[in-house]
């Protein structure tokens, strides 16, 4: 049960680094 749990904790921190990708989107197009 506590398997499950571990990957959705690590799909929090991939959040975090989904907005800093969009801003070096911006800074391409810039």
């Amino acid at each position: 049960m506590p398997e499950p749990n571990t990957p959705k904790i690590s799909e929090t921190p991939a959040i975090r680094p989904n907005i800093t990708e969009p801003r070096i989107v911006t800074d391409g197009i810039y």
